[in-house]
């Protein structure tokens, strides 16, 4: 039988001390220590994972959005007018301005005129807040930082203009109503 290694012996006899040193609750406690280890390592690769999904999820979504939005410019490049133009027919004469189809309501509504408000794009924001803080100073709202609600200032007010925007008849499609099986 040949000699053994010194050095096994050696760490053979340096185990044995630190074994017989050791508490046995140890192994418990360290064995407890292992699985948390464990769980939370798993928690860390799951939350990981998710976002990895969630990202590619997201770019994808992203992506058959604007194949949908191409699809739906299609349609309505192709059958707008020509749909516009038949409701038009079917509700001329008629109180009702819609038509209803299996699908959904096809019709008009009236939007009616209104006067906007805008800023003129030579003026900036600072010069607004303060001609506003000394002309009319119940148009400066504060929020988290000052503002101008254009609204509340007068008529008179060089840094805005009134755009009068006529009334008119926009077309419009409401998707029918989808009820849900209740019996599932």
């Amino acid at each position: 039988m040949p000699d053994p290694d010194p050095l096994a012996v050696e760490l053979e006899v340096y185990i044995k001390e630190i074994e017989a040193r050791r508490d046995p609750d140890d192994n418990e406690i360290e064995a407890y220590a292992r699985m948390k280890s464990r769980v939370e390592n798993d928690r860390i690769a799951l939350d990981a994972r998710f976002e990895r999904e969630l990202k590619a999820m997201s770019a994808s979504h992203e992506s058959m959005l604007k194949e949908i939005d191409r699809h739906d410019d299609a349609i309505e490049w192709k059958y707008g007018q020509f749909v516009r133009e038949k409701v038009a027919g079917k509700i001329a004469g008629q109180k009702q301005r819609s038509v209803k189809t299996l699908f959904g309501v096809v019709g008009y509504r009236k939007t009616a005129g209104k006067v906007v408000r805008h800023v003129r794009l030579s003026t900036d924001k600072e010069t607004l807040l303060e001609w506003a803080k000394r002309v009319c100073p119940k148009a400066v709202v504060t929020k988290q930082h000052e503002s101008v609600d254009a609204d509340m200032l007068p008529v008179t007010c060089e840094h805005i203009y009134d755009e009068t925007v006529p009334e008119s008849d926009n077309f419009y499609w409401k998707p029918a109503k989808v009820e849900e099986n209740k019996d599932v």
